[in-house]
């Protein structure tokens, strides 16, 4: 027999149930509140939404997920994605699919291209993971977003092609690029490929050891280069040329251009360097010196025969005009002699005869001490000159010559003419060239034994000796 129950039970039993009931109805609403908040959410979103019912294949795209390919909606279906992929990235996108739908993987995320509207391909960055399976572990539900990713792309491809021509320039650069540390030995922190081109090293080689630069400075300019590379936290910017070794052994000639970069505080961050070979360069400087210097060398000598020369063809004048004080020399000791035979040299007289022979000895002297002078080989050093003094002494050389052809000079100095800088010796060469030239040309005439030169051109010409 069924026991009825009591009032007090029944009673019991329906506020259980409206309590269930509005438990239920509170569970419905904060669902529904829920799945609002989350729908708007996505809207807001660029990233795009779906909700793949595996088994049956139906899929929920958001209008986010329909608007990166362009289109307003999309069919509800697995195909809608699978069917817009890249051929070349459907395999590994489907293949990295299957391996999370297995469990192999925790999520799914693969970049790929799609097919947007207008036939376009889109990068996009898919992500999913599987939210429900059954008991034997087969997926039901995945849920996943996709990104548009094609700006990202873009700059990729740009920051790799930017890479390549920057790559491209400094391998078949002459110049070497690098950075080192603003700070202690100035350690490497990068190098470009072409040192091993340039000096045989691997990149490596600078930047595993700090002081593998500094350590391989010729001795010779270490001390240098090293006091001197600081001076490029005063100027900001830095040039030298230093030897350092080949890996074969040999020295080679560097130039060493390096700018200090600072941060917004005005703090050294880093150097950067560019690192030229100029050995050949070098090496034509010096074999342009030695060229000079043999060039110098032979010019000097031919000044020399010059001087010698042109003192062998002076040599008539410059006897004529030593000539001159001997004569001088002897006349006023034979009256002097005289004058004492007679007993007629008092001591004015003999006064007067030795000042003559101390003049004309004097001017003898010079006459000499001058020839030696001009003789000797230029050292080439130039000094100030008085070139008043030059054109003087030139004269004493070749004047006695000009007399002999019956030529008079008229000097005419100034007497604040300011001094040159320059060889005296070369100088007077010159003058002295000038003078012979002139002398030369002075002595010209012409005869004539034919039909003669009309009176109008020997005016013309001004023929005879001039």
């Amino acid at each position: 027999m069924v026991k009825k129950p009591t009032y007090q039970e029944l009673e019991n039993r329906v506020k259980a149930l409206e309590s269930e009931t509005a438990d239920c109805k509170h569970a419905q609403e904060a669902l529904r509140e829920s799945g609002e908040i989350y729908r708007l959410a996505m809207d807001a979103t660029t990233d795009g939404l779906w909700d793949w019912k595996v088994l049956s294949g139906e899929v929920y795209y958001s209008p986010s997920w329909s608007k990166i390919l362009g289109e307003s909606d999309v069919a509800s279906e697995y195909g809608s994605w699978e069917n817009r992929i890249h051929p070349e990235d459907q395999a590994l996108a489907l293949l990295t699919l299957q391996d999370h739908l297995k469990g192999k993987t925790d999520s799914w995320q693969k970049e790929h291209r799609l097919r947007t509207k207008t036939g376009e391909w889109k990068w996009v960055l898919g992500r999913g993971r599987v939210v429900e399976r059954d008991a034997t572990g087969q997926p039901l539900r995945m849920i996943g977003t996709v990104t548009d990713i094609s700006e990202h792309k873009r700059t990729e491809a740009a920051l790799r092609e930017s890479k390549a021509r920057f790559q491209y320039l400094v391998s078949s650069s002459p110049a070497v690029i690098y950075t080192c540390k603003a700070e202690g030995n100035y350690g490497g922190t990068f190098i470009s490929d072409n040192i091993t081109r340039q000096l045989g090293y691997q990149p490596r080689e600078f930047i595993e050891d700090s002081g593998f630069w500094a350590d391989r400075i010729h001795p010779e300019d270490a001390p240098r280069v090293l006091a001197g590379a600081a001076r490029v936290f005063e100027y900001g910017r830095l040039i030298h040329e230093y030897r350092f070794p080949h890996k074969d052994g040999s020295y080679r000639w560097m130039r060493d251009e390096i700018t200090l970069v600072r941060d917004g505080e005005g703090k050294p961050v880093e150097i950067i360097g560019c690192w030229f070979d100029i050995t050949d360069r070098k090496q034509a400087e010096e074999a342009l010196q030695k060229a000079y210097d043999d060039l110098k060398n032979v010019q000097t000598q031919l000044v020399q025969s010059a001087k010698l020369a042109s003192i062998g063809e002076l040599a008539a004048g410059v006897a004529h005009e030593l000539n001159q004080p001997l004569m001088v020399i002897r006349g006023t000791a034979q009256l002097t002699l005289r004058r004492q035979g007679k007993n007629s040299l008092d001591t004015a007289a003999l006064v007067e005869s030795l000042n003559a022979i101390e003049k004309n000895t004097k001017r003898m002297m010079n006459i000499i001490n001058h020839l030696r002078t001009f003789s000797r080989q230029s050292k080439g050093a130039f000094a100030p000159v008085d070139v008043n003094g030059i054109i003087q002494d030139s004269f004493m050389m070749i004047g006695e010559q000009l007399k002999l052809r019956n030529i008079e000079v008229s000097l005419d100095f100034s007497n604040d003419l300011p001094k040159v800088l320059g060889d005296p010796n070369q100088l007077e060469q010159i003058l002295l060239n000038l003078l012979t030239n002139a002398r030369d040309a002075i002595g010209f005439r012409i005869s004539d034994f034919g039909m003669g030169i009309r009176r109008k051109m020997g005016k013309l010409l001004n023929i005879g000796e001039k």
